[in-house]
């Protein structure tokens, strides 16, 4: 992705937080929650959560990322998908009642983030996890000043890129903008200013 920023310009940065996450996906469970495969979450039982969880791991479907963030919520000692299943299977439900909560409105906010970052694996939600929907949010928002044709700078980068890493070369830019623009801002000021005393000076 390319970004290019105008020499005279203002930029608004947006970071998206975790709740703007829940937000989303909340809005992505209200639009998938009645096709076929999400029947059992409708109204499920930490039971179910437990056996729907099972059946996405037999599937093959989870990604290194989904191991990671289930291998955490389930405490395993290793990674591996054979060690998640082992450990889910001899799990307590009682793990899964704040899953249970967070679907059925109980709860708006789950205290903990992996407890999000399960329910977002269990809805196949494609922004996940945390760290991936906030490096698509990273939100440029640009106002032209003047009518130039001048570039400071084009920055690419790459979702892959460490998120930290994009945001501070954005910040980098952010500064280098708002620099130039003070300079502007002053030479503008002072010609105005020697202006309006030579007038006066010429009454």
């Amino acid at each position: 992705m390319i970004l290019i920023i105008p020499f005279d310009s203002t930029i608004t940065m947006t970071l998206l937080t975790i709740n703007d996450y829940i937000s989303s996906l909340r809005q992505h469970i209200e639009e998938v929650k009645l096709l076929a495969q999400y029947n059992t979450l409708l109204s499920p039982s930490p039971a179910q959560l437990k056996e729907y969880c099972l059946s996405l791991c037999n599937s093959d479907h989870l990604s290194i990322v989904d191991r990671d963030i289930l291998s955490v919520f389930l405490k395993c000692e290793n990674k591996g998908l054979p060690d998640i299943k082992k450990q889910l299977q001899k799990i307590d439900i009682d793990r899964f009642k704040p899953i249970q909560y967070f679907i059925n409105g109980k709860t708006m906010t789950p205290k903990s983030q992996t407890v999000i970052e399960v329910i977002a694996i269990l809805y196949n939600f494609e922004l996940r996890p945390l760290g991936k929907f906030r490096s698509k949010g990273v939100q440029g928002s640009i106002e032209f000043l003047k009518n130039e044709k001048k570039y400071i700078s084009v920055l690419e980068y790459d979702e892959e890129l460490d998120l930290n890493d994009q945001i501070e070369e954005l910040q980098r830019i952010y500064n280098v903008v708002m620099t130039r623009q003070l300079k502007i801002l002053s030479i503008l000021k002072e010609t105005m200013s020697q202006k309006y005393t030579c007038g006066f000076e010429d009454l």
